[in-house]
Formats: structure tokens, sequence, C-alpha cells
């Protein structure tokens, strides 16, 4: 057998096992053997990408050696990985040059806050009332996998609307595959704040539809009308670089 085929080894007591005056386990943890080396008390450094903004800050992640909870073929239980533990900007990343911004500094809470939203949740109510039920993911991707194959046999299939912040990669690919094969239209890509003005005015300009990058570490004067551009618009951690340079 192959050690990453090799699933569980022993139930954890004491510590990770609530224990009733009966004795039996309440909860009773696997723990997996982990598919990489790991040293412990060593932090490896991996480069990375901020994706909280559309900044693209370059990131340079401390990764340790940590224990999570983790589901694997319906068994709950505990593995051995490398955990993110810290944020820093890259130093050698043309867009932040080793700075970075509070929002990214605290981007690690989508990993790790209490407070995240870690299941599906269906809703119970009436449409508005925020009456909601969190309910697993096999039961999630069945009711989801019911309602596309009625959609499909009903000749609705063209009325699916996939909608989702701009991605990349390959799960662009997948999307736009799953949806063409299907037979749905092309995924809808939205932005809470998607700067569309900026982008057009930027393509007139100098002919690409993106956001601009202003050379403020060159400028004899900074003129802004409305644009915090030392706060959250546009590339703040950049721009804060260059103004201090011009300052």
């Amino acid at each position: 057998m192959e050690r990453r085929d090799f699933i569980k080894i022993s139930a954890l007591s004491g510590v990770m096992a609530t224990l009733e005056g009966c004795r039996n386990a309440e909860k009773q943890f696997i723990r997996f053997v982990p598919e990489e080396e790991l040293v412990p008390g060593i932090a490896t450094i991996k480069p990375s990408v901020c994706t909280v903004c559309s900044a693209g800050c370059g990131l340079l992640v401390r990764v340790m050696q940590g224990e999570a909870e983790v589901v694997r073929r319906g068994q709950q239980g505990l593995i051995k990985m490398g955990l993110a533990k810290k944020l820093e900007g890259n130093p050698q990343h043309p867009v932040n040059q080793g700075k970075l911004c509070a929002r990214g500094q605290a981007s690690l809470q989508m990993l790790y806050h209490p407070d995240r939203i870690t299941h599906p949740t269906k809703r119970t109510g009436a449409r508005g009332s925020g009456e909601f039920q969190t309910i697993n993911w096999d039961d999630a991707l069945k009711e989801v996998a019911a309602h596309l194959g009625t959609l499909q046999a009903s000749g609705s299939a063209h009325s699916l609307a996939f909608l989702s912040r701009p991605l990349s990669g390959q799960r662009v690919e997948l999307i736009s595959k799953f949806l063409k094969v299907y037979g749905a239209p092309p995924p809808i890509w939205y932005q809470p704040f998607d700067e569309a003005v900026l982008r057009q005015a930027n393509l007139l300009s100098f002919g690409h539809a993106a956001l601009p990058t202003f050379d403020l570490a060159r400028a004899d004067y900074a003129i802004c009308f409305g644009a915090d551009f030392l706060g959250t618009w546009n590339s703040p951690v950049a721009q804060s670089i260059g103004y201090g340079e011009m300052r």
C-alpha cells in the first residue's frame, strides 16, 4: 500500500476526543498521513500574489507545519500540512516593492477567521428573509446537479447564467468549457468596483483597457479630484511608494 493511500493510522484520545462518563468518544478524529515532507518549526517562504483587490501585489507567504481539520472520503480527521502564518510584500515585485496594505495583511482571515462561511448554506425562508441552514457538500452538490439536469432536460440550458468575479488560469477554462458543453452562454464576470470608465479612458488614451499606472515618483505636482490614490483607489501601495519618492 502506498503512503498516499494509507488513510488512517490511529484514533486520537484525550485532547482531541471528548469523553463522557461511559468513556465512549463523542467525536473520533482520524489522523491522516501528510502528503509532503515537513520539518517542524522551520518556516518555508513561498511567493504568491494578493487577490484582495485588482492591484495584484506580490506576496511572500511564511508557511509552517501545522494541523488542519479536513474531511477525506467522508471521514473527518487531522492532517499535518503547511499552513500560511504571515503575509509580507515581495521586495522583488514591481508593483508593491516589498510593501503590503492593511487589507493584504489581514487577508489570512479569509482562511482562519472563526466566523467565515465554511459550508454551503441553503435558504429555508422566503426570499430576502435571510433564513439559511448549513448543509454538507454532498447534499449541496446533489441538489445543484439535480437542478442542472432538470433545466437541461426541459431544453432550458440556455437560461443558465454563471456569475462570478473575474477569474484567471485553469478555472476560467474549466468553467467556460462546462458552460459550452452544457449549452449555456459564456460566464458573466462582474466587479463591485469595476472601474469601467477608468479602463475605457486608458484604452482611448493609450490603447490598453487596463487600470493605468501613474509615475508619481517623477511627477512635480499631483492634482487629485475625488480619487483617494493613497487610500483605496487603483493601486494604493504602488501609488504610496511613488508619492513618497516624489515628496
